[in-house]
């Protein structure tokens, strides 16, 4: 229960909540404005950090395969504490899958937004709307080239990287 799946082809999106969804969760909880992508996480702390923080502000989490850690990790549980049932959340199998999911979601005006070290412009650059999607890459190797292709804007988060 709480595990829909479909397939096309070897392509499977996942909607599966680590715990049953909350269900005194009302769709007036949830935000359709903006979601947040994490594209093959590999450390299960900052991915449950994510969660909880998708949890808080109702925003969708799409987690995007291969991801680098049991997704019923003792360590993520931990860091997302009790907020996984009201973590409105979708797996996708690999990028492909993922980028061909967002392309069949409404037709109405929304961008891909790649967090970078390779972005030109800062994150507070930005004007953030409705319809946009937040990429974050793997904390080992970024986002992949063909997210990097895909992006209608790549930002960047300054940092100083000698100490990351």
């Amino acid at each position: 229960a709480g595990v829909s799946a479909h397939a096309d082809g070897d392509k499977a999106v996942v909607r599966a909540p680590l715990r049953e969804q909350d269900a005194s969760i009302g769709a007036e909880e949830r935000r359709t404005d903006i979601k947040v992508v994490l594209v093959s996480p590999q450390i299960p702390p900052n991915t449950g950090n994510v969660a909880r923080t998708c949890a808080a502000t109702g925003c969708g989490l799409h987690i995007v395969g291969p991801v680098g850690f049991d997704l019923d990790d003792k360590k993520l549980r931990r860091a997302g504490l009790d907020y996984w049932p009201s973590v409105f959340q979708t797996q996708h199998k690999d990028w492909a899958s993922f980028y061909e999911y967002f392309m069949t979601q409404a037709k109405e005006p929304k961008r891909l937004i790649a967090f970078s070290k390779f972005g030109s412009r800062s994150h507070t650059a930005v004007q953030y709307q409705p319809g946009d999607w937040l990429l974050f890459g793997s904390e080992i190797d970024g986002l992949p080239p063909d997210a990097h292709e895909a992006s209608d804007l790549i930002v960047r988060i300054p940092s100083i990287e000698k100490h990351v």
